[in-house]
């Protein structure tokens, strides 16, 4: 990506790429809904495993076409094990990438309570269990505004700060469903 796009226009692409890419999970929230309303256990559940299945390798084939634009070698080319052995080094002697790692784990760490709010949601408010497919599509409307407006901040006023108030976002969410 960095090769690809420039600096100033980062913020813009990954809010454009996550949101065309919520837009389409929006999309597979409805049929979603209408497979497990209307379709019989297990087999609804096979064909939207088999659907995520045939979206994720289609959506490797068009990663697969992009192509960096050819770049002089900076570094010169190290072993596996090399890369993993500097791997502590790294990170002790770089605060803010090992602070940028801690967030990064914590706030996936926080990812877990995505799936669990639709079951929450269908169990507490007696809803039918099709009715997690309208959850998905709503969580990726929401999504997709919100990442055209993070990488838009992030393009005029860095993507720090984007990521402490999505961050504090995503912190509110667990307590207001407490």
């Amino acid at each position: 990506i960095g090769k690809i796009i420039p600096l100033q226009r980062r913020g813009f692409f990954m809010g454009a790429r996550f949101a065309v890419g919520r837009l389409a999970g929006m999309a597979a929230g409805f049929v979603a809904y209408y497979l497990i309303a209307n379709g019989t256990f297990p087999r609804n559940f096979a064909l939207l495993f088999a659907l995520s299945f045939i979206f994720m390798t289609v959506s490797l084939g068009f990663f697969a076409m992009t192509r960096e634009p050819a770049q002089p070698v900076v570094r010169p080319k190290r072993r596996f094990g090399d890369f993993m052995r500097a791997i502590p080094t790294t990170i002790r002697n770089d605060r803010n990438f090992y602070w940028f790692i801690i967030f990064n784990m914590l706030v996936s760490g926080s990812n877990l309570a995505l799936g669990l709010y639709a079951v929450y949601g269908v169990q507490h408010f007696k809803q039918a269990d099709s009715i997690s497919g309208i959850f998905t599509a709503v969580m990726m409307l929401a999504q997709t505004v919100a990442y055209v407006v993070w990488g838009h901040w992030g393009d005029r006023s860095g993507y720090k700060g984007s990521l402490v108030v999505s961050t504090l976002f995503c912190i509110v969410a667990p307590l207001v469903a407490l």
